[in-house]
């Protein structure tokens, strides 16, 4: 028996048995399947999206429940401030990290349909609001939204993204979301403006100071 024959993966749709390649994303529903049938609607995928996310809302909504019980108790001062995308040098996580790695290695398919929506905010403008919010806020408790001024959908970043390196490349959306990811992450960003936080570092800026940081951190 070939041992090294058998255990090249395959994709995971009964009856079809096709090799994988190394492009070839893990699905939603924790399968890979081939070229042709990695959308949700060719191999029937079992995966529960709206489940997935109320989930998670439920588990950090939880989170803040306990840890505002604890700071009311100890009578503690208590600041959750509820980033959405930080980016910027250093960070090596986000979208942006996965579009320059993808696209490092010639890999130009993401997760999802382009559509979803993401809020960006700068690592020192984070920083920034961090400072503001202990130095204004005077209630015991406080629970702030902190969305960032940059609400871009994915298909538009990584567009942008590959502007700014020189490509003419095309993105593919294999709409498969993947486990954990949000489909739409915008809010109103009035708790900000109430403690006189407002964006210094444009996102056009931002972006190319993340990448000039990437070209530099994989020399």
């Amino acid at each position: 028996m070939d041992v090294n024959k058998s255990s090249k993966p395959r994709c995971s749709l009964e009856g079809c048995n096709k090799k994988l390649k190394l492009s070839d994303l893990e699905c939603s529903c924790q399968k890979r399947y081939c070229q042709l049938h990695r959308l949700p609607e060719d191999h029937k995928c079992s995966f529960d999206f709206g489940k997935k996310e109320k989930e998670l809302l439920k588990n950090k909504l939880l989170s803040e429940k306990l840890l505002t019980s604890y700071a009311e108790k100890q009578k503690y001062k208590l600041i959750i401030i509820r980033f959405f995308s930080i980016y910027g040098p250093g960070l090596k996580k986000q979208l942006l990290w996965d579009i320059l790695n993808k696209f490092k290695k010639n890999i130009y398919e993401f997760a999802g349909n382009g559509k979803e929506i993401r809020s960006w905010i700068y690592i020192t403008d984070a920083v920034r609001l961090i400072f503001l919010a202990i130095k204004k806020l005077e209630k015991s408790v406080n629970i702030i939204n902190a969305p960032g001024n940059n609400s871009l959908s994915n298909i538009y970043l990584i567009k942008k993204v590959y502007k700014i390196l020189g490509s003419k490349k095309k993105p593919f959306f294999n709409r498969c979301l993947r486990s954990g990811d949000p489909r739409r992450q915008k809010m109103n960003s009035k708790d900000t403006k109430k403690i006189g936080w407002n964006q210094a570092v444009k996102f056009s800026q931002g972006i190319k100071k993340y990448i000039a940081w990437y070209k530099k951190y994989k020399q």
